[in-house]
């Protein structure tokens, strides 16, 4: 089976790491909540603070800081070692110079080099084949109708979403039961 892993919030807690930046920079502006009710970040704010929010996410330094999601990594690590396909299917983001190669990285030093040279970047995740992809956003829309299924990685802004399977690395093998 080829399974398919977004990176962002499923495998890199990137949530996480950019709330605690936040938080440490501007720890008096009330905005900066921690629950988040949207997929995107900017989503989340004013036009006033979202030249702040691009800040954080696209420093250079801020990729390779993010912790993984708990449980990701020896959870890939035994499905891989269960002999099937992982991929990972990112999106970079707008600022691609300062994310890009840092996926790359992060995957390296988080798994090593085997891991990150399975990492697939694009706009369209519909056009990359796999019987699976786990993934965080609550719609996945492109220029195809995708060959796989889309499990939904549990995360707060994505609760409302009906009608699809859905995952955290805590219980991937009741929801991924054939493999």
């Amino acid at each position: 089976m080829i399974i398919l892993i977004d990176m962002d919030d499923v495998m890199a807690d990137t949530s996480e790491r950019f709330y605690s930046v936040l938080r440490a920079r501007y720890p008096d502006n009330p905005e900066f909540k921690v629950d988040r009710t949207h997929f995107h970040i900017k989503d989340e704010y004013t036009p006033e603070s979202l030249n702040l929010v691009e800040a954080v996410l696209y420093s250079p330094e801020f990729q390779l800081a993010i912790p993984p999601v708990p449980r990701s990594l020896e959870s890939v690590t035994e499905i891989n070692n269960r002999g099937h396909h992982v991929i990972f299917c990112s999106t970079p983001h707008e600022v691609y110079e300062t994310c890009v190669a840092q996926k790359y990285k992060w995957l390296e030093a988080k798994l090593g080099r085997t891991y990150a040279r399975k990492l697939i970047l694009t706009d369209d995740k519909t056009l990359i084949f796999g019987d699976r992809l786990i993934d965080d956003k609550p719609e996945i829309k492109g220029l195809i109708t995708p060959s796989w299924e889309h499990v939904l990685f549990i995360r707060n802004y994505n609760c409302h979403v009906q009608g699809k399977r859905r995952m955290d690395w805590s219980n991937w093998r009741e929801v991924l039961v054939e493999l």
